[in-house]
């Protein structure tokens, strides 16, 4: 059962984005500083989302870097060994 589609998303204020990075302390100098100082230059914006989208369908809570890091890993074996990338909508990268 899906929501209701007129939800409106609003992207994580820098309150929240510093909470779900947690203590950066305890980071080494070069990874602090690619989490914290200057990443809002390094993403594009998260765009309006038009009717239909996951966001305005699906209510996400997000999740912290540590409540990322104790999910549980798929793990590479015998059964389980192939990644397949399907491109959605217009892909016209010269690669």
């Amino acid at each position: 059962m899906c929501a209701s589609a007129n939800k409106k998303f609003s992207p994580p204020t820098n309150r929240q984005r510093a909470k779900a990075l947690g203590d950066t302390n305890q980071l080494n100098d070069d990874i602090r500083r690619a989490v914290t100082v200057g990443i809002h230059k390094c993403f594009l914006r998260f765009p309006e989302p038009k009717e239909g989208d996951w966001v305005t369908i699906n209510e996400e809570q997000g999740q912290t870097v540590q409540e990322f890091e104790q999910t549980e890993r798929t793990v590479v074996h015998s059964t389980h060994k192939i990644i397949y990338l399907q491109p959605i909508g217009s892909f016209d990268h010269s690669r």
